[in-house]
């Protein structure tokens, strides 16, 4: 069985989320040093989750928008 590549078959707005996780995730290590009692360190998880909420959320409604109507 040959396992498909994750990042050939998503969407590259799905990538962009990756990178942007990373990418944060790296920003408060660097910020606060790894030092898990500095005040942003709080954000290592909630910046993350809330731009995956809210871009499902936008994909959701734009993949309504432009879906053509089913038989009646």
């Amino acid at each position: 069985m040959v396992r498909k590549n994750l990042f050939r078959d998503r969407n590259p707005w799905v990538r962009a989320g990756y990178v942007f996780t990373v990418g944060w995730f790296l920003v408060v290590l660097y910020v606060t040093g790894g030092d898990q009692n500095h005040p942003f360190f709080d954000t290592i998880f909630m910046v993350p989750l809330a731009v995956w909420i809210v871009g499902v959320l936008v994909a959701h409604l734009l993949r309504g928008r432009g879906t053509p109507e089913g038989p009646e």
